[in-house]
């Protein structure tokens, strides 16, 4: 049986994960699960109120019209902090698969939800 690596990724962690076959005794001989590594986004991970304000800015007109919210690009903001987080987990496949010599590696990904 060949080793097979194992992905499984979110905005907030990926953890890399062999699968392989095993001689323990007391496993019976079994494949066994091994986390090898994870990253970790540290901007994914904070709470929400620590990245942005609690209220949207306002800007106002001249001549004392009435204010406007502001877009605040909290949605481009993130999506970014996510495209260089997946960037991170593919940047650390190749040395994990050559390390631990897999034949096969799987995915598993947390889809991309969108408003």
């Amino acid at each position: 049986m060949e080793k097979t690596g194992i992905i499984v990724a979110d905005g907030a962690r990926a953890r890399f994960i062999t699968y392989e076959p095993t001689r323990d005794v007391d496993l019976d001989g079994k494949p066994r699960c091994i986390e090898q590594a994870d990253l970790v986004n540290p901007e994914r991970r904070a709470a929400p109120r620590e990245q942005f304000s609690d209220r949207p800015g306002r800007l106002h007109s001249s001549r004392g019209g009435p204010a406007h919210l502001a877009d605040d690009h909290r949605q481009r903001h993130q999506e970014e902090v996510d495209r260089r987080f997946a960037r991170r987990i593919l940047e650390a496949t190749q040395p994990f698969a050559e390390t631990h010599q897999l034949g096969r590696l799987i995915l598993i990904a947390a889809p991309r939800s969108r408003r």
